[in-house]
């Protein structure tokens, strides 16, 4: 499901109202028109208190500074905010917008006004006919005057999702009431087999990763998990196929999923498989110059007696603040003895890199591999599938950093770390 889309088929609302910034500057603009700009004191309601809440305006740091004479004179002192470009007008309807579907969601969710909800959701139609929310507007009418029992309007708007939007997820919901729990029922299906998939290429298991994401990209025509499915089969093939085969396929797939979270790791990716076909022969294969090849390639060299550290990096991952917390209560519970530090580096635009020192040699850094990996506490409400985790030498982690390329470490990690602890 789209992130709009999944908007409406849960809560169908964007949080608390007070989370909300747009709602809030919504609720703050109808109360200056019925009240003014008033301070936040007692007997705030009397009418003499106006003229002083006229000379108060707020600043672009967002403090509220006395406005002068000469200021509350001028027009242009009241033209400055109107929107005049292109770019400001439609920056200014998508704020309105966005705020109408706000206001109407609070209505319909949290206050349970019913009434109210469908108004503010025909106003948002009747001013954008052609709407960013128009889909899910025509949702939410659909369902309120389903429990309001109004057939005729709901009908109405049954069809209009119908007519204008056949392929979406609240039109296969109107067709098939039972939708929702079939498709709960294939993601789950879809996921168990990423997973499995995911475990596989791990383990160097490339032909079987290969297979299983052609199964799930056949079967599955539409989920968020697919571009991560078509990705790890992307990095299956790099670990077996020959350079210019693994650049074809990151080609094929940055041009297939243009809009996925994955893509600016396939960018990167590719742009790194182009360095190496200016080095490289085109027949080698890519598993060859990435692991086997290693000290000459990557510049990965396996010593055991070096100091280690763990790293962790994902997407999804709770805040870095609560993150590095649950790792730190982990390490005063199961490795108090060891004296450990945790760390943190910007990885990506979307991710951060934790990592955890104080390993003096392999053997202590793979027990905690092994232990944190396993620790439910540490990775609550985490989808592993999105991580990546490993034990990696200080050198190495130098290297690694620099070039910011998992497939290649993994593979490096997974020959000389896990495959030897087998």
């Amino acid at each position: 499901l789209n992130q709009n889309q999944s908007n409406g088929l849960q809560s169908s609302g964007s949080g608390w109202y007070f989370y909300n910034t747009t709602t809030l500057s919504f609720g703050a603009n109808n109360f200056r028109q019925k009240w003014g700009d008033r301070k936040l004191e007692d007997n705030w309601r009397r009418s003499n208190k106006r003229s002083n809440a006229l000379n108060e305006i707020t600043n672009e740091t967002g403090d509220t500074v006395q406005a002068t004479t000469a200021q509350l004179m001028d027009p242009n002192f009241y033209k400055k905010d109107i929107p005049r470009t292109k770019e400001q007008k439609d920056s200014a309807n998508i704020k309105i917008q966005n705020a109408y579907y706000d206001l109407g969601t609070i209505y319909k969710e949290q206050l349970s006004e019913r009434q109210r909800a469908i108004q503010t959701f025909e106003d948002l139609l009747k001013r954008y006919p052609k709407g960013i929310w128009n889909l899910e507007t025509y949702y939410q009418l659909y369902r309120l005057y389903r429990e309001e029992g109004d057939q005729r309007r709901m009908q109405e708007y049954a069809n209009r999702i119908l007519r204008e939007f056949p392929e979406s997820d609240y039109a296969n919901i109107i067709r098939d009431p039972k939708y929702l729990e079939k498709l709960e029922k294939l993601r789950g299906r879809l996921g168990s087999m990423y997973d499995m998939a995911f475990t596989n290429f791990n383990k160097g298991e490339y032909e079987r990763v290969i297979q299983a994401a052609d199964s799930a990209l056949t079967a599955f025509d539409k989920d968020d998990l697919l571009s991560k499915f078509a990705l790890l089969k992307v990095m299956a093939i790099g670990a077996t196929e020959k350079l210019i085969v693994y650049r074809k396929a990151l080609e094929d797939y940055i041009a297939k999923y243009t809009a996925a979270p994955e893509k600016e790791r396939a960018v990167e990716m590719l742009e790194y498989v182009k360095g190496l076909m200016g080095e490289t022969v085109p027949d080698e294969k890519v598993a060859e110059n990435m692991v086997e090849k290693a000290p000459n390639e990557d510049g990965y060299v396996f010593d055991e007696s070096a100091t280690h550290y763990y790293v962790l990096i994902g997407e999804g991952l709770p805040e870095l603040s609560q993150m590095k917390g649950r790792i730190s209560n982990f390490n005063s519970t199961m490795f108090s003895l060891e004296s450990l530090s945790i760390k943190n580096l910007q990885y990506s635009t979307t991710e951060d890199l934790i990592f955890v020192q104080g390993f003096q040699e392999t053997k202590k850094a793979m027990d905690y591999f092994n232990a944190i990996k396993a620790d439910t506490v540490v990775f609550e409400g985490v989808n592993l599938t999105m991580t990546s985790q490993f034990v990696i030498s200080q050198p190495n982690f130098t290297r690694f950093y620099q070039t910011k390329q998992i497939p290649p470490y993994m593979q490096f990690f997974t020959k000389n770390y896990i495959e030897k602890e087998d």
